[in-house]
């Protein structure tokens, strides 16, 4: 399938008649694709332009689950106003050597039916064969049939897809839609469905087999048929066994990984726990600190000013000592004494007149009375006493101060402590540990019941195998005796025989090609991010009887953890975005390979060239993988067309794009048309150096609308 144009109408918010001319390759033999870049904003028609390419392939079936409003495909102002509205996209397409025209149209009748159906309005297909010239036209159901055989509707996700959503399929739940797809891609789908019908048709076959024999060779018949019938009762029963052991067993490693991430907010509840008690200590201490320093200010916060009484008394003093006045060198009482006494304490005579009595009462002059001895006594001891309180009251509002800072930050920390430990436990959620280990315990009890069942199925199985190889045996021996039903015989044979090749065959080809396709996601993924891993591609079949087995692809990244021990990596949203890109584009080539590589009729179910176009590819990469990503970006499909925004496509990418030079084709930008236009919001996106608007005001224009305009 090789893309050519697509053509809208009136379709969404494109008004009018818009065009997208897409890139072909340069040619058959090059590796690169053609990439068709187109540029636009959110709400500019990025994913309706997406839609568009389903829309037209399958209607309303054929749009994507992020979608909003399926129902709304008439341009809305077109709907109101417009003289008998419409809408419309034509998608022109080269399959094999016929040029297709794929055209589909709704109208406001359909649109507002309440039959369903009327919502995928009406498909016209014009094949035109290149090689003779001679064209036929198809309609309605006979059209969507002949799409659907070129690109069936189970591979629109991986084909035509939004990259914000892709990486969805690297997880476990998609494992049945992953083997739908490889089926599908490479034509295995037609494998499985001939399986499918060989062994509906088996029971009407074996039935008039038995109906036509008769004697020994009819009862050998019966009791083949009734083991049969046992055994796919059995095989039932073990399929469904399957799905059950396999939900258990994710149940259970949902469980162990839930309990691991439990004991770690149980460490974290004893951290917390930890921390709420010491910070309750250290509140106390605060607490503690703080009453003692407000007694401490209550009590001797006024020693705190007696600071400057201090200073003058010890001055008053210092000067009294150095006019030696203190101590006082001799007592007033003392020399009066001696003076009324006439006599010296030596024994001479002071008999006023005399020079003796004139030199001791000259002593008065320096001589203090009792009372200014005892006052400057006094001052000096409470000058000492003041200044020893100070120092004391000093030191310990000091050390009162520091304690209460000291508390304060460390109050502060633990807080700090207490919530990062608090937003971790939040983002673990609730560890209810034992409640988790008991349902983790039920899980396991109820998985070894399932494991058993599956065993015994097996078992059974075997055994009913091995009896009905014997029954057939025996009737064929018997169908030597006697000729009468061997046709019927014959045709129940063929028909079986063909089922088993048919199933060994497919089989056998997907275990071939996991190792093939799990190499070229590896090479492919490697290109894309600088992750130390490998990527796994494991195929897995389940038994079914009335239908062709269930098959499951998983594809899941392992890292090493440590020397040659690898284990599956929880890869985050953007690894699993690479990995669904890695795999769409390896079983995209794929099943190129085998298309090229295939001839005869095997080559109608061995699939076929396809195209990709993706919204939002890498939404979720930072600039260094989209660097890396963007020249591997063509080589993911022969044709590739992809919408980015300016945030998707910024220097890193453009940088990346010009390591490989010519990979780009056409470009286009999708232009807003407003009203009025928005205070906020990218005007322009600059590409190659160039800038080019991507908003428009129409001026006195009542609607708003989107518009397809190429840049080169």
């Amino acid at each position: 399938m090789k893309l050519k144009l697509i053509k809208l109408r009136n379709f969404r918010q494109f008004r009018g008649e818009q065009q997208l001319e897409i890139s072909s390759p340069r040619s058959s033999a090059s590796s690169r694709g053609a990439l068709t870049l187109v540029h636009g904003e959110m709400g500019h028609g990025k994913t309706t332009l997406l839609n568009a390419f389903r829309w037209c392939l399958n209607g309303s079936k054929g749009v994507s689950d992020r979608f909003t409003g399926p129902g709304d495909i008439i341009n809305l102002h077109v709907f109101e106003f417009g003289d008998r509205p419409s809408a419309e996209v034509q998608l022109h397409f080269e399959h094999g050597d016929d040029a297709v025209e794929l055209k589909r149209v709704i109208t406001k009748v359909q649109q507002l039916s309440t039959v369903k159906d009327d919502h995928d309005g009406h498909l016209t297909l014009t094949v035109t064969s290149v090689l003779t010239g001679d064209t036929h036209i198809y309609e309605g159901q006979v059209a969507q049939k002949y799409v659907d055989s070129i690109i069936p509707l189970p591979v629109y996700d991986l084909l035509f897809f939004d990259g914000e959503g892709i990486n969805k399929l690297a997880t476990k739940g998609q494992n049945e839609k992953m083997g739908e797809s490889v089926l599908t891609l490479l034509g295995l789908n037609h494998v499985r469905s001939a399986i499918s019908a060989l062994r509906a048709v088996m029971p009407t076959l074996r039935k008039e087999d038995r109906d036509s024999s008769t004697g020994d060779e009819k009862k050998l018949k019966e009791e083949r048929d009734a083991i049969d019938a046992k055994l796919r009762e059995v095989l039932d029963k073990k399929a469904e066994a399957i799905v059950e052991r396999d939900a258990l067993a994710e149940m259970v490693k949902a469980y162990s990984e839930d309990l691991k991430r439990k004991e770690n907010a149980r460490k974290l509840q004893e951290e917390r726990e930890a921390a709420d008690a010491s910070l309750s200590d250290a509140q106390k201490g605060y607490n503690h600190a703080e009453a003692s320093l407000r007694s401490l200010i209550a009590e001797k916060g006024y020693v705190l000013f007696c600071a400057k009484l201090v200073t003058d008394g010890l001055e008053i003093t210092k000067k009294l000592r150095s006019e030696r006045k203190i101590p006082a060198p001799i007592m007033t009482d003392f020399i009066r004494e001696l003076i009324e006494a006439q006599k010296c304490i030596c024994g001479g005579c002071l008999v006023p007149g005399s020079p003796e009595h004139d030199s001791v009462a000259r002593l008065l002059d320096v001589a203090k009375d009792a009372k200014f001895h005892d006052a400057a006594a006094s001052l000096e001891r409470t000058i000492g006493s003041i200044s020893t309180a100070i120092s004391r009251t000093r030191t310990e509002f000091s050390n009162l101060i520091d304690i209460c800072v000291t508390k304060k930050a460390e109050i502060s920390k633990l807080r700090v402590k207490k919530d990062k430990i608090t937003a971790q436990l939040e983002e673990l959620g609730d560890p209810d540990v034992d409640n988790i280990e008991k349902n983790k315990a039920d899980a396991e009890s109820k998985l070894k019941r399932f494991e058993w069942a599956v065993m015994s199925a097996e078992r059974d199985a075997e055994k009913h195998e091995a009896d009905i190889a014997d029954l057939d045996r025996r009737i064929k021996e018997a169908l030597k005796r006697s000729s009468s039903n061997s046709y019927a015989a014959e045709r129940v044979s063929v028909v079986e025989e063909a089922i088993n090749d048919l199933d060994a065959s497919l089989k056998s080809d997907l275990n071939r090609l996991a190792p093939d396709l799990q190499q070229m996601v590896n090479e492919s993924f490697s290109k894309m991010v600088e992750i130390s891993g490998q990527v796994r591609v494991t195929p897995e079949f389940i038994a079914k009887t009335k239908s062709a087995d269930e098959i499951k692809i998983h594809v899941s990244l392992d890292t090493e953890v440590t020397d040659g021990v690898w284990r599956e990596d929880n890869a985050n949203t953007g690894k699993r975005q690479c990995l669904s890109l890695a795999f769409i584009s390896s079983l995209v080539r794929y099943a190129q390979q085998r298309a090229e590589a295939t001839t005869g009729y095997l080559a109608e179910v061995s699939g076929d060239i396809y195209p990709m176009v993706m919204d939002a590819p890498f939404a979720n990469l930072d600039p260094a993988a989209k660097r890396r990503f963007a020249p591997q970006l063509g080589a993911l499909a022969t044709q590739v067309v992809a919408m980015l925004n300016s945030d998707h496509y910024d220097a890193e990418f453009e940088k990346g794009l010009e390591t490989s030079p010519g990979i780009v084709g056409h470009r286009y930008v999708l232009v807003h048309h407003y009203r009025k236009l928005p205070p906020e919001g990218v005007r322009s996106i600059r590409i190659q150096g160039v800038d080019h608007s991507i908003m428009q005001l129409d001026e006195g224009s009542t609607y708003e609308w989107s518009e397809i305009r190429k840049i080169s």
